[in-house]
C-alpha cells in the first residue's frame, strides 16, 4: 500500500508481539530495556549508533498498548522514517502512527495533543525556548497566561539525539522541563543550578546576558542518567563502527580579518547581531579564500580514487567548490527538499564524484551515505561542534565497511583560530555534562 500523504504514517505496520528485533545491536537492546521502565527518555547515543531503530522500538511498543503515536523529526528526515518503518516494522495494517515535519508542528498543535508516545528526533534543534518550533512542541506561556504543546500530556516523551548539549546546560532546558526534570521547572532555577547568568558587554553599547559558564556538570550528570538519559560511552559500541582519524591540510591566504584582535572576533561571534566586526562578512570570505586555494587539493583526491563529502558553512562557498570540480553536486538549504534528496540519492549511485554540502541544513539525521563515501572534508566548520560531530556521522555510522578519514581545510586567519578555540571549549562542556 502506498501512503497519500508524505507525512502521514498511519496506513502502517502491524507488529505481532513485544519481543525485541532480533536486528537490534546488544548496547541499542540494553537501552530499549532500560527505557521500557521509564515514561521519558533521552537516548543521547553518539551520532552514528542507530537511534532510529530504538525508537521504532518505542513506537511498537504504544501500538501494542493501542494508544497513537507521532515522530516529530526534520523535514528533509521525512522519507528516511517512513523507509525506516517499512524496513523495521513491516506489515503495513493500520497502526497509528504519523510522521510530522518540525516545521508543520506549529499548525498540528491542537491536532496532536494526546496521551501516547512521541518520538522527537534530533530534539538538539529544539534548545531555543523563545522559538516558535519550541513552544509549539512543548508549549510555553505568554505574559501570564500557559499554554500547551503537542508532549502536553503525552504518556511518553522519546527524544534522539547525538548531540544533547550544544554549548552550554541551557540547550536541554526545554526538553527536560517537558519530561518534568526536577531541576527544570522554571528557567530560573535550572539556570542558577547549571549555568548562571552573567552579562557581558557587546560592540554596541549594550549588555547581553549569557548562560556559558557552567557548574555542577558531575550533579546535573548524575541527575540525568538517573532519570531521562541513556547514553552509553562510545566503547560500547566501538565495534560496531568503522575507525575515525583526523588529518588537517593548511591553506595559505591571506587574512581578511587581520586588523582585528582574537577578542574582538571571539566576542563577535558570542554576539553576531551586534558591534563594529562585520563578522558574517570577514567569515565568508575566509571560506571563500579557502575554497579557492583548496580546489587543487580536492580534485587530487577525487582523481586519487576517493568521494569526498565536502562540508562548507555558507552557501556560496559550497556552490563555488562545486562549480570547480566536474561532476560535483551542492546541496544546501537553498535547495527544496526534494531536490536535497535526489542529488543525495545521484551521490550515492555514483552519478557524481563529490558532494559538497552545508553543514547547516544538511548535516543532521540523513543516513545512507556511509555507503558511498568514507572521507569528511571541512572547508568550513561550524562554530559549534556537535555540527561538525553531526556531519562526520553522516558516515562515521553503522553499516561503514570502511574506515573512516576527516580533512580538516585550515587557515592561519583569526577566523579560523576563533572558531577551533570556541569547538574545544564546547567540546569539553558537552562532555563533562554527558559522559
Amino acid at each position: 500500500m502506498t501512503p497519500q500523504n508524505l507525512y502521514d504514517l498511519s496506513f502502517a505496520v502491524k507488529p505481532t508481539s513485544d519481543e525485541q528485533d532480533p536486528r537490534l545491536y546488544p548496547y541499542q537492546k540494553a537501552a530499549c530495556e532500560q527505557y521500557a521502565t521509564r515514561r521519558h527518555v533521552l537516548l543521547g547515543h553518539h551520532p552514528g549508533a542507530g537511534k532510529t531503530p530504538m525508537g521504532i522500538q518505542a513506537l511498537k511498543a504504544a501500538w501494542l498498548r493501542k494508544e497513537p503515536a507521532i515522530v516529530v523529526c526534520p523535514p528533509n528526515l521525512v522519507r528516511q522514517w517512513r523507509d525506516k518503518l517499512m524496513t523495521w516494522m513491516p506489515g503495513y495494517e493500520g497502526v497509528g502512527v504519523s510522521v510530522i515535519p518540525d516545521s508543520m508542528i506549529h499548525h498540528q498543535r491542537s491536532a496532536f495533543r494526546y496521551g501516547g508516545t512521541i518520538v522527537i528526533d534530533e530534539c538538539h534543534r529544539f534548545k531555543s525556548r523563545q522559538s516558535r518550533r519550541t513552544r509549539a512542541l512543548f508549549g510555553g506561556k505568554y505574559k501570564d497566561t500557559k499554554f500547551p504543546g503537542i508532549t502536553t500530556g503525552a504518556k511518553h516523551i522519546i527524544a534522539l539525539t547525538g548531540t544533547p548539549v550544544i554549548a552550554s546546560p541551557i540547550d536541554l532546558f526545554p526538553l527536560l522541563r517537558a519530561m518534568g526534570f526536577e531541576d527544570a521547572k522554571t528557567f530560573t532555577g535550572f539556570c542558577d543550578k547549571y549555568c548562571p547568568p552573567y552579562q557581558a558587554p557587546v560592540y554596541g553599547g549594550h549588555m547581553e546576558w549569557r548562560y556559558d559558564k557552567p557548574k555542577d556538570l558531575d550533579v546535573l550528570r548524575r541527575k540525568l542518567r538517573e532519570t531521562v538519559l541513556i547514553r552509553p560511552k562510545r566503547e560500547e559500541y566501538l565495534a560496531q563502527l568503522p575507525n575515525l582519524t583526523f588529518d588537517t591540510h593548511y591553506v595559505d591566504i591571506p587574512d581578511p580579518s587581520d586588523e582585528y584582535s582574537v577578542d574582538e572576533i571571539a566576542t563577535a561571534f558570542a554576539a553576531p547581531m551586534e558591534g563594529d566586526v562585520p563578522l558574517s562578512i570577514l567569515r565568508k570570505e575566509v571560506g571563500m579564500r579557502k575554497a579557492r586555494e583548496s580546489i587543487g587539493f580536492l580534485t587530487d583526491l577525487i582523481e586519487g580514487g576517493e568521494k569526498p563529502l565536502i562540508w562548507c558553512w555558507h552557501r556560496e562557498v559550497a556552490d563555488t567548490i562545486a562549480a570547480q570540480i566536474p561532476g560535483a553536486l551542492s546541496v544546501h538549504g537553498g535547495h527544496d527538499v526534494g531536490v536535497r534528496i535526489d542529488k543525495i540519492d545521484q551521490f550515492v549511485q555514483g552519478a557524481a564524484p563529490a558532494l559538497v554540502l552545508s553543514i547547516a541544513s544538511m548535516g543532521t539525521g540523513f543516513d545512507g551515505l556511509q555507503h558511498a563515501s568514507s572521507l569528511c572534508v571541512f572547508v568550513e566548520r561550524s562554530f559549534n561542534p556537535s555540527d561538525n560531530e553531526q556531519a562526520i556521522a553522516r558516515v562515521h555510522r553503522t553499516g561503514q565497511i570502511n574506515p573512516v578519514r576527516v580533512l580538516n581545510i585550515e587557515s592561519q586567519t583569526v577566523i579560523d583560530f576563533v572558531i577551533e578555540s570556541a569547538n574545544t571549549r564546547k567540546t569539553h562542556t558537552a562532555t563533562e555534562a554527558l559522559k
